[in-house]
């Protein structure tokens, strides 16, 4: 957690709510406190979207706790006048503006570099993470040669879950996990896209005769069993989904064209 940015925000609230003017004004500029701080934390956090609510809250917290404290002497202060609270806001915004420039720009995470995508002889070779929250579970697919269970998760189909984003990655290993990294080599041609297989009138004929009632395994088998391909792309975020059904005792499954890269913690280290 970075406290420096808790500092700034004590300090911001401070006097926002300290040297304050009549009760219209030091209503708005309340919620300007609040509005600021949870903006700093969006802008040093994002896109960890979990911790970004759980930081956002503790400083919104902050700020009421620090509005109550110096609410008691807001009337003692009041006789300083409108002009001397402006002038000390400026100053105060000139005065921390660099310092708040740089802690809002420092990286909190090592990001790897943007995926680069190859295609030769109609061949897809390109980088992609899977994100899970089990640390353990990252382990065991690397010493299992890229060995995944196939999970509950089936909005696109059923089997596992890749994604060209290291950040939507991070965001599935939920604080405690790893992310894998892989590489994927197929032919284009077996790759299917969700949203056409959605809209085909072929899949809803045979979900109509041979769906199983759930979506996710209609929409793996009948990729599979149909359209002969082994993986569905979704173009939003590109999201890539190896095909498999589920396993009875969560056996663990080996997909061709996909090589394990390594394993990474969730701000982007080796482990």
């Amino acid at each position: 957690m970075n406290w420096q940015l808790f500092k700034g925000i004590v300090v911001i609230s401070l006097v926002f709510c300290a040297f304050s003017v009549p009760f219209e004004c030091k209503a708005l500029l309340f919620f300007m406190s609040l509005a600021v701080s949870a903006l700093l934390v969006a802008k040093t956090f994002y896109p960890a979207a979990v911790k970004t609510g759980i930081v956002a809250g503790i400083a919104i917290l902050l700020n009421m706790a620090v509005w109550f404290v110096f609410h008691s002497v807001v009337g003692i202060i009041q006789s300083m006048g409108f002009l001397t609270f402006a002038v000390i806001i400026i100053a105060l915004f000139i005065a921390l503006a660099p310092r708040m420039g740089r802690m809002a720009s420092a990286p909190y995470i090592n990001v790897p570099p943007p995926t680069n995508y190859s295609y030769q002889n109609g061949v897809l070779s390109t980088d992609l993470y899977h994100g899970t929250p089990d640390l353990n579970n990252v382990r065991d697919i690397v010493d299992y040669g890229g060995g995944f269970i196939v999970g509950q998760g089936n909005t696109f189909g059923t089997g596992v879950y890749f994604t060209d984003q290291f950040l939507t990655a991070r965001f599935y290993a939920k604080g405690s996990g790893g992310i894998v990294k892989v590489n994927l080599q197929t032919p284009v041609n077996q790759i299917a896209d969700f949203f056409s297989i959605m809209s085909s009138e072929k899949f809803s004929t045979w979900i109509s005769r041979h769906g199983s009632g759930n979506i996710g395994d209609d929409t793996t088998n009948f990729t599979l069993q149909i359209l002969r391909k082994r993986f569905i792309s979704v173009s939003q975020g590109f999201c890539l989904v190896a095909l498999a059904n589920k396993t009875a005792n969560n056996e663990r499954v080996i997909f061709e064209g996909i090589t394990i890269r390594g394993a990474l913690d969730i701000n982007g280290n080796p482990i």
